[in-house]
Parts: structure tokens; C-alpha cells; sequence
């Protein structure tokens, strides 16, 4: 197989010959400071040869005490004339190095085949931006114990699932539901104790709020929170009636959490609070005694979490 050979780049041509006129070779003077200012491209002397279509030829000739700069085409067009220091203030070398300056400038703006092409360097790769952490993974699974106190007096225990989501570059929204067990309550008939109100207590709730990031691996978030709480309450002992009685009542308020994803994986340990309000109150007595169960109005709560981050 045979291999193209490569096309010779045009020349800059100046010429080499001594002029009486100037006090300097000036032609070996420029062809060096060309050489010096474009090594990408071919400087030659004018002397023999056959000129290339596009190359171009460097004149100068005495103007004054310096020099008239001329860029030629083979017919002798003119692209470029320059005056180069008419008050003769500077040396041979120093208007050599201006005279290459003046057709380097000049060259670096038009497309002249002759100069090597000029390849942009590549942009640095944009700086990596760590996954952000204030809202954590799309989708998140938590579980973990949960305690509540209200008011009028009452207290319970129990266990709490969540799962909850980002939204969008703002928060996270989630559903927690929760299952737990109220102190029992004394069933008294004068001085007798007859037995017990025993109460199972559930939640249901909808959250959502912003945000934010606390250092690398620790997200806190706060908002409204609103649903439903139910509770099931039934007598023990020896009572009349021993008939349970479940009920649900709508129910708002807010939170506040954070979590923590130790070194920054899939696993996330965290801690929320909240404070909520029932928009209603059922009172259960038990029949023949004054034993009764109230709901509370009122109700603040702790929830200790283990989570799982889902990609």
C-alpha cells in the first residue's frame, strides 16, 4: 500500500540579498526574528525557486532612519505595508523583532494556510459536585420506636414505620404509620378495683417540609404533619361489659428531625419529634363505674429511627 505523501505548507520568502539602502542586513535580520516569533511556520530565502500559490513575500527597503514593511502575494499584491521606527531610534535587531511581531499579529488573524492549525486547548473537566445530602436518597425507609405524651394526661409506647421521598431540590414529604399502647387505666367500683381500660392507640400520618444540610452526611428537615389517630379501647376484669371500642379522629401539627448517614452510605440513623392536635375528643366510660378514657387534645411525640436510603 502506498502512503500519501504530505502536502508541503506554504512559505514566508524574504529576501537575503544586501541592500545598499539600509545600514544593516536586514534581510537575515527578519528572517531570524520570523523564525524566533512563528516556528510553526516555513521561513525561506527569495532567492531561486518557483513560489507556491499561497506563499507570501516579506520586503523591506530603507523609509526614513527605519523601515517600510511590506507582505506580498507571488503578483506582487500587497496584503500588509507598515512603518517600522521612520526616526531611526532603533537598531537592526530591534526592527527585526518589531517587523516579526507586526507579521506574526497579522497572520494570526486571517486563515493563511501556511501556520500549523491552531487547536484550542480542551476545558478542564467541570469541577464533580458530591451527590447532594440535604435531601438525602429519592426514596428512604425508616423504623424505629416511638413514644408520646398528651394531654389531659396519657402516655404510650410503640413502633413506627415510615417511608418518604425528595421533592424535587426542596424536601422530602413521607407516610408514617404507628401502633402503640397506652398506660392502662384503673376500673373502680367504690373501693373495689374491678379491673383495667387497656388502650391500643395508631397513627397515620402525611409529612412534608424543606431540608437542609448539616456538614456532609447529616440532613435536618422540618414541616406540617397531618392525618389520622385512632385507638381502640376495651374493659378487663370483672365489668358489666367487656365490648371494645375503636374510633379515629383527624388530627395536625408539625415536626422536626435530622438524620445521619454514617459515612455517607445507604444506612441512616436519625430522631424526630412532633406536636400534634385532634380536631375532636371522645370520651369511653365503662358502664355502673367512673372509670373513663379520654382522648387527649393535644399530643407531643419522639421517634428514634434506623433507615435505609433506596438509589
Amino acid at each position: 500500500m502506498l502512503a500519501a505523501a504530505p502536502v508541503a505548507r506554504p512559505a514566508l520568502r524574504v529576501s537575503l540579498a544586501p541592500d545598499p539602502s539600509l545600514p544593516c542586513p536586514a534581510g537575515e535580520a527578519l528572517a531570524s526574528a520570523l523564525r524566533r516569533a512563528m516556528p510553526d511556520v516555513e521561513v525561506q530565502g527569495d532567492e531561486g525557486g518557483e513560489a507556491a500559490p499561497d506563499d507570501l513575500r516579506v520586503a523591506v527597503k530603507a523609509q526614513g532612519g527605519g523601515w517600510a514593511l511590506q507582505l506580498l502575494r507571488p503578483g506582487g499584491e500587497a496584503v500588509l505595508t507598515r512603518s517600522l521606527d521612520v526616526g531611526g531610534d532603533r537598531g537592526c535587531a530591534e526592527l527585526a523583532d518589531a517587523g516579526a511581531l507586526v507579521v506574526d499579529r497579522y497572520l494570526a488573524d486571517v486563515a493563511w494556510p501556511g501556520r500549523a492549525p491552531q487547536v484550542a486547548p480542551l476545558a478542564p473537566p467541570p469541577p464533580r459536585t458530591p451527590p447532594p445530602v440535604l435531601l438525602g436518597a429519592p426514596w428512604a425507609v425508616a423504623v424505629g420506636p416511638q413514644g408520646t405524651s398528651g394531654w389531659p394526661l396519657d402516655a404510650s409506647a410503640g413502633v413506627a414505620l415510615e417511608a418518604s421521598a425528595a421533592l424535587g431540590g426542596w424536601g422530602r414529604a413521607a407516610l408514617r404509620v404507628a401502633a402503640a399502647r397506652d398506660l392502662d387505666r384503673p376500673i373502680v367500683a367504690g373501693t373495689e378495683r374491678r379491673g383495667n381500660i387497656r388502650v391500643w392507640t395508631a397513627q397515620a400520618l402525611l409529612s412534608a417540609g424543606p431540608c437542609g444540610a448539616l456538614g456532609t452526611t447529616v440532613r435536618a428537615c422540618a414541616g406540617a404533619t397531618a392525618g389520622a389517630l385512632g385507638a381502640t379501647v376495651s374493659a378487663t376484669g370483672f365489668v358489666y361489659q367487656q365490648r371494645s371500642r375503636t374510633f379515629a379522629l383527624p388530627a395536625a401539627g408539625a415536626f422536626a428531625g435530622a438524620a445521619w448517614a454514617p459515612g455517607g452510605h445507604a444506612f441512616e440513623l436519625g430522631a424526630q419529634a412532633s406536636a400534634l392536635g385532634r380536631f375532636g375528643q371522645v370520651a369511653v366510660t365503662v358502664e355502673g363505674t367512673g372509670a373513663e378514657y379520654l382522648t387527649p387534645w393535644a399530643e407531643v411525640g419522639v421517634w428514634l429511627f434506623a433507615g435505609w436510603r433506596v438509589p
